[in-house]
């Protein structure tokens, strides 16, 4: 029995030390610091410890240590059958990786692995001529959904249906702004070769995200634009590190397969994604205390849910002019990236139903002018910048309010009782209102 628990420790301990060597080799790739790496101290322990277990431990002693390491295997297991049926709470993972597990339950319920790039979607399929690079951010990528549900991934079977060529790519990276989507529509030229791109904008998010003085995220830890004296777009020196980063992200699916192992492994353990899970709240509490304390401290307009009200006053600020100015500046930028490659640029901006909308309209006669504030505003500004650019482009508000969707079914459309992200029926609609807009006079 003895000679049975040395073997096993051993070979744990050399597993765990094999483990601590591949994260070495990871950590160096990004050029983090090995000496002072907490993770790298700690697998060292633990592999001491199991050595130690192995030929200085008394048998009695191997054998407590053996029913620890059991409980854990059993906790774990637990953990994965409550993940498999999509009720483990807290847990919110989406680390990226090829094949790495993703679980979101802070809202909706996503519940699957991304695929072999990387992206939370269904396999590419590359070997279509007709690809088509959906960009965005958190609407695009929709880790509150299955990827099979995802509206990008909808258009692309109703594409399928009308010809085998046709191929939609859903690059979705949560947290970005079209700032990110220059490099993203490089990224895609780069790997995939499209014939299309179609940049989602969320009216919510992607205004305020032009600018730092809107946004809650420094210039170093985001990517951020700005218009020199002639009305050109340059980045804000600030920002550099932030798309080095953001850069380094896009290609890290792309690199060898030692690099991203260890994020397979983590992402797939659901002991330490409960463990992440349980920090991370604590984290976003204390960024959400932050937020609201800034936001009073800079009188800036945002409501309950954390909605930036100031782009869609009837009295805009300065500041809200010109981060539109620079959205627009950095969409123009988009274009001229498409020209280059040959590509065909869309426009698809998603508006945002704020609480206000719920409590003061009711029916199919509702209107988006409520108080101060015009939530559709911004929506014609970006249609006519796009008309006047030669960019085609479908407002999605506009295509809800023809069609006398009635408040209710608009509540339908989005979780977190009709001010989140989009929920199944949302994908569908959308999904149905850019083939209807853009591809239903497609050859078969």
């Amino acid at each position: 029995m003895s000679r049975g628990m040395r073997v096993f420790f051993s070979g744990l301990a050399a597993l765990t030390i094999l483990f601590a060597i591949v994260i070495a080799l990871n950590f160096r790739s990004f050029g983090t610091p090995l000496l002072t790496s907490k993770t790298l101290w700690g697998l060292g322990s633990v592999a001491a410890f199991l050595l130690a277990a192995a030929f200085k431990f008394k048998p009695k002693q191997q054998k407590r240590v053996m029913v620890v390491i059991l409980a854990v295997l059993g906790f774990e297991a637990v953990l994965q059958l409550l993940a498999a049926i999509g009720v483990l709470p807290i847990v919110n993972s989406k680390l990226k990786a090829p094949y790495s597990r993703v679980y979101w339950s802070s809202e909706g319920r996503g519940n699957s692995v991304r695929n072999r790039w990387g992206w939370y979607y269904p396999d590419f399929d590359t070997r279509a001529t007709n690809r088509i690079a959906a960009i965005g951010a958190s609407l695009v990528e929709a880790v509150e959904v299955k990827p099979e549900h995802i509206h990008t991934w909808l258009l692309h079977k109703r594409l399928k249906a009308l010809s085998p060529e046709y191929s939609v790519l859903g690059l979705g990276n949560y947290g970005s702004s079209p700032a990110f989507y220059l490099e993203v529509l490089n990224y895609a030229k780069k790997h995939f070769e499209p014939r299309e791109a179609v940049i989602y904008i969320a009216l919510r998010n992607d205004i305020q995200e032009s600018s730092p003085k809107l946004h809650h995220m420094p210039p170093e830890k985001y990517e951020y634009f700005d218009l020199d004296r002639d009305g050109k777009l340059i980045i804000n020196p600030a920002s550099l590190e932030a798309r080095r980063r953001f850069l380094e992200d896009l290609e890290f699916c792309h690199g060898p397969f030692l690099r991203y192992f260890p994020t397979i492994i983590l992402s797939h353990c659901m002991t330490l994604q409960l463990i992440r899970g349980v920090r991370d709240a604590e984290i976003r509490r204390q960024d959400q205390s932050a937020r609201k304390a800034r936001n009073q401290a800079e009188s800036l307009d945002v409501d309950a849910d954390g909605i930036n009200l100031m782009p869609f006053a009837n009295q805009r600020s300065p500041d809200v002019e010109h981060a539109l100015a620079v959205l627009e500046a950095e969409l123009a930028r988009c274009k001229e990236i498409c020209d280059g490659y040959g590509m065909k640029l869309r426009l698809v901006s998603v508006p945002v139903f704020p609480r206000v909308f719920y409590d003061t309209q009711q029916g199919t006669n509702w209107t988006m002018k409520i108080g101060n504030y015009d939530f559709l505003r911004p929506e014609r500004e970006l249609a006519a910048f796009a008309h006047s650019n030669g960019i085609p482009i479908l407002s999605l508000g506009n295509y809800i309010q023809s069609r006398n969707i009635s408040v209710g079914q608009i509540r339908g459309l989005f979780l977190h009782n009709g001010i989140g992200h989009f929920t199944d029926k949302g994908h569908q609609l959308c999904a149905d209102a850019v083939f209807e807009e853009f591809y239903s006079g497609a050859v078969r």
